[in-house]
């Protein structure tokens, strides 16, 4: 009988989880085409998810990020993440926004292990520096940056305090 009702509260509490994350059908298969152009990570899985909840699909069409059937456009975004390309302010903030909520920076100090013959203590010390900037800092440079505004204060700040952390990763 505690199995059968454990199994009558999962299947009642699978779809308030599911509906909890606020994405109809389109809205779900954008924010997986999404995170496959984005890398496909599962930090990439949180970015898109929220990006395409916060917004919706409409600007992320009318942008080009996404075609009229909802597939990610892979080329379009590639130039938006290398600064050459850039969008409306309202899809470059609700990304910001995204990414600082689903931001690792533990993981994105583990991901440095393999470019760097830093320590543990190194990376941990890494990981702290990229924690100790302002959110606020994060997500005002990602959205200049991805509405087109590459020398603002908020990227040329972002910049100098990345450069400081990764002094940690040489022991400088």
């Amino acid at each position: 009988m505690h199995s059968a009702l454990r199994r009558a509260l999962l299947v009642l509490a699978l779809p308030l989880a599911l509906a909890s994350c606020g994405l109809d059908s389109d809205e779900s298969d954008a924010a997986s085409s999404l995170s496959a152009a984005l890398g496909g990570e599962d930090t990439d899985d949180c970015v898109a998810e929220k990006w395409v909840g916060q917004l919706g699909t409409k600007p992320l069409v009318a942008d080009g990020l996404l075609t009229e059937e909802l597939k990610a456009r892979r080329p379009v975004l590639a130039r938006v993440e290398n600064g050459t390309r850039s969008v409306s302010e309202e899809v470059a903030d609700a990304y910001a926004a995204a990414w600082i909520s689903c931001a690792d920076f533990d993981e994105m100090a583990l991901d440095r292990k393999d470019d760097t013959d830093a320590s543990a203590e190194q990376l941990d010390e890494y990981a702290d520096c990229l924690k100790e900037i302002d959110d606020d800092e994060w997500r005002q440079a990602i959205a200049d940056s991805w509405s087109g505004q590459t020398e603002s204060s908020a990227t040329v700040g972002l910049d100098r305090d990345q450069a400081t952390c990764e002094r940690e990763l040489d022991g400088s």
